[in-house]
């Protein structure tokens, strides 16, 4: 049986598969099989994949569509390796990939998934994107936001199975982000390399770009289930609130600035009563949308840069020194 088991769905993706595959079979690490689930295209999407004669690859097809999580499980229950990586038909793998997080895995017998840096190419500015690396930090962090970078991942199959992890089919197009949630809650260990294993393609007909609407509405539901879970019950607007503070850059008014302010008391104050996340990091990761908070807020109404200062200074003290190495390490230093 092979080392790793590489799980890459495709539909539709004639225009950038055959560089994802070559990538992959480029690997420096060889002991690995390649399952590539055709997910019922109408293109040369099969025709391409015909083309690479190699026998690692194990090539199955779907009559229809059933999407990317459906058939990333299928890959999974197929896979015969000791570890799985993720792989998109539209991404480029690292050549030294696998056996980065091969040997990590290898050597961290703790640590169930690892994920790692993407390089940003195609139609969106080149840049790097660093994810999180402190776990205890990542775990109180995705409570508010999705902070691993799916393509990079590899995981252990045991332990998925063991706790019957899945990419759940009703939340298609977001599917990542409520099974790293999930698996954090139930105890496991997710880590990040520092170092680009993919880079990772933004273009207009990517996977990622379909269906916002129904992706924004579907994390909006989750937002709900997560503040459920500390006991919080906010009215439909202020979480509409929330949800696009966190999500992206919103205006802040006084108003504004105080009801967001009143709802991330109120979470830190319902963590603390029911210890779900380790208090420190948990300010940690406030303390991140805090200052976010202050930034829109004094940026668009007020430009006296003195009570600004005195505001960041007032959150880090009350966050503690603690929390505010642990924020500044994961946020500034290596973001």
């Amino acid at each position: 049986m092979p080392e790793i088991s590489v799980i890459m769905p495709a539909y539709n993706a004639e225009e950038f598969i055959a560089e994802a595959i070559k990538s992959i079979l480029d690997q420096d690490f060889k002991d690995f099989e390649f399952i590539i689930i055709n997910d019922g295209s109408d293109d040369a999407t099969e025709i391409i994949i015909h083309l690479f004669h190699d026998a690692r690859i194990r090539y199955y097809r779907h009559e229809e569509n059933l999407g990317n999580n459906i058939t990333r499980n299928e890959g999974i229950t197929l896979a015969t390796g000791k570890y799985i990586a993720i792989m998109d038909s539209d991404d480029i793998s690292m050549p030294y990939r696998l056996r980065m997080q091969y040997e990590y895995l290898e050597k961290h017998w703790e640590t169930d998934f690892v994920g790692g840096a993407v390089e940003w190419f195609g139609d969106a500015e080149a840049k790097i994107e660093y994810p999180t690396v402190n776990p205890e930090y990542l775990k109180a962090a995705l409570f508010f936001k999705n902070k691993i970078l799916q393509p990079t991942i590899m995981f252990r199959k045991k332990m998925f199975e063991k706790y019957a992890l899945s990419w759940k089919a009703e939340w298609e197009n977001m599917g990542d982000y409520e099974l790293w949630f999930t698996a954090k809650q139930k105890g496991l260990c997710i880590e990040n390399l520092k170092t680009v294993l993919v880079k990772y393609r933004k273009s207009a007909g990517q996977i990622g770009t379909r269906n916002i609407k129904d992706r924004e509405e579907k994390l909006l539901k989750f937002l709900h289930a997560r503040l459920s879970l500390l006991g919080l019950n906010f009215n439909s607007a202020d979480e509409a609130l929330l949800f696009s503070f966190i999500r992206t850059r919103i205006v802040v008014d006084e108003s504004t600035f105080q009801r967001i302010r009143e709802m991330l008391r109120a979470i830190e104050s319902a963590n603390n009563k029911r210890k779900l996340y380790s208090r420190h990091a948990f300010k940690a990761a406030l303390l991140f949308y805090y200052i976010r908070l202050g930034k829109y807020y004094f940026k668009d109404f007020s430009h006296n840069i003195v009570y600004y200062m005195s505001y960041l200074a007032w959150k880090f003290f009350r966050a503690g020194l603690r929390a505010s190495v642990l924020f500044l390490r994961n946020e500034v230093l290596y973001r």
